[in-house]
């Protein structure tokens, strides 16, 4: 079975009321899982790291960054996974991609208490 391609990101909304959509500038591959995840890479070459956004519910709502949407890095030397923004934890829920709410769930036990 074939999953049409939708080959970019949505419009999103952060969990403070706000819309935004998720740039296309950047040089990112994007791929739309058969399950409806949607991923997007870059791996800037002269960098340490590539950064991955995930979207685990792909063109379904609710299409909120720190809800669906999560941006996280990879040490390219490591293979770790972080959060690039892990200072903002506190303020995931105003953040685009939903930076610092991965480090944010991590610290809650893996829920989502905001």
């Amino acid at each position: 079975m074939t999953v049409p391609f939708r080959g970019r990101f949505n419009e999103y909304g952060i969990l403070d009321g706000q819309k935004y959509e998720v740039s296309d500038d950047v040089d990112r591959a994007n791929v739309e899982l058969i399950s409806g995840e949607m991923i997007g890479m870059s791996c800037p070459k002269d960098e340490d790291y590539c950064v991955f956004l995930v979207d685990t519910t792909s063109t379904k709502n609710p299409n909120i960054s720190g809800r669906d949407l999560f941006e996280l890095w990879l040490n390219k030397k490591t293979n770790q996974l972080y959060d690039g923004y892990a200072d903002d934890e506190g303020n995931c829920t105003v953040n685009k991609n939903g930076q610092g709410c991965y480090t944010r769930i991590v610290n809650d036990n893996w829920e989502m208490r905001y």
